[in-house]
């Protein structure tokens, strides 16, 4: 997370479509939820999405059998439109905390002591 440029979270992440993937930042800051891919040439983003869209986050965990023996938790955004993105991040407990649907009405910030994310 990096306030002081402005990002409320910041997160290394892999955008799932279907089978395809592709790694990528995902940022948010204010109202605006963006995926740059890491690899522009793969055709997966970049994607530049409203938090006030979202209907519903949920989280999904999978076990990672072809990747790893980890468990893999991975979240899933069900935006109005009816569009279903998903990604993975390892910070996921942060990210399902911000992304809520009624979380764009409250303001967050970084704790610069402790690092922690404060809701107000």
């Amino acid at each position: 997370m990096n306030n002081r440029n402005g990002f409320y979270n910041r997160s290394l992440a892999t955008i799932q479509i279907g089978v395809a993937r592709a790694d990528g930042l995902l940022s948010l800051y204010g109202d605006d939820i963006s995926f740059e891919p890491l690899n522009k040439q793969v055709g997966l983003g970049p994607f530049h999405l409203q938090r006030h869209d979202i209907k519903k986050v949920r989280r999904n965990i999978s076990r990672g059998e072809h990747i790893s023996s980890e468990d893999i938790d991975q979240l899933e955004l069900e935006f109005t439109s009816g569009e279903v993105y998903r990604f993975i991040v390892n910070d996921s407990d942060k990210w399902f905390t911000l992304l809520q649907p009624d979380s764009c009405n409250r303001t967050h910030s970084l704790d610069d002591n402790s690092g922690s994310l404060l809701t107000k």
